[in-house]
């Protein structure tokens, strides 16, 4: 993936949050985006990581774990309405959430973000962050 297919993508990706998450704020969506896209390139290198090359279940499963503990670091954010989890302001919590998968095959996009009421772009059930 090219230079501008990936801040194209950031650009969709930053309109479709910022229609879901009103109050969300121009930098915080845009640091939500930078990092989900970081996540899903970390789990895509997993991912190929794990297909081409043996090894041990411990290693396996540190690496699961550490793909498992960033989407949930980053789906606590899309849980709150100004996707700031720790001000207790705007740390209410949003009643229709969109969240984020990581993992799946390395051949695609292995983050999809899933926004509650719109169908996905064509890769399947949700977005994919790329």
């Amino acid at each position: 993936m090219s230079k501008r297919e990936s801040t194209e993508r950031a650009a969709t990706l930053a309109i479709l949050l910022s229609s879901h998450y009103p109050r969300g704020g121009a930098y915080r969506i845009a640091r939500l985006v930078y990092d989900m896209q970081a996540a899903a390139r970390s789990a895509k290198s997993w991912e190929e990581r794990r297909c081409s090359y043996p090894m041990d279940e411990a290693t396996e499963s540190r690496g699961n774990r550490r793909i498992e503990r960033t989407q949930a670091r980053i789906n606590v954010v899309l849980a709150s309405q100004g996707l700031e989890p720790s001000d207790p302001l705007e740390g209410l919590k949003h009643e229709n959430p969109a969240r984020i998968e990581l993992g799946g095959d390395p051949r695609g996009p292995c983050g999809t973000l899933h926004i509650p009421g719109l169908r996905g772009d064509g890769f399947g059930d949700g977005f994919g962050v790329y």
